[in-house]
């Protein structure tokens, strides 16, 4: 085998790896914008749980300032 020989076998072994990595890089991009688009899923429900339970204890100061002037008027 000659020197230019041996070194196109080089070159297409090397041309194979190469596109073999593009192919897992392209597979591994395709299973991270899923793997992300869960965990802002996600944080969205989280934020709507939150948003919610503010809401419940927003709604829950009246009711104490109401029963401390009630007990503040019955003294």
């Amino acid at each position: 085998m000659t020197k230019t020989e041996e070194l196109l076998s080089r070159i297409e072994k090397n041309q194979a790896g190469i596109e073999k990595n593009q192919l897992n890089l392209e597979a591994h991009e395709k299973e991270c914008a899923i793997r992300y688009e869960m965990i802002q899923r996600q944080l969205d429900e989280g934020g709507k749980k939150f948003d919610k339970l503010e809401r419940m204890i927003m709604s829950m100061y009246p009711f104490i300032l109401a029963s401390i002037v009630i007990a503040e008027y019955f003294r």
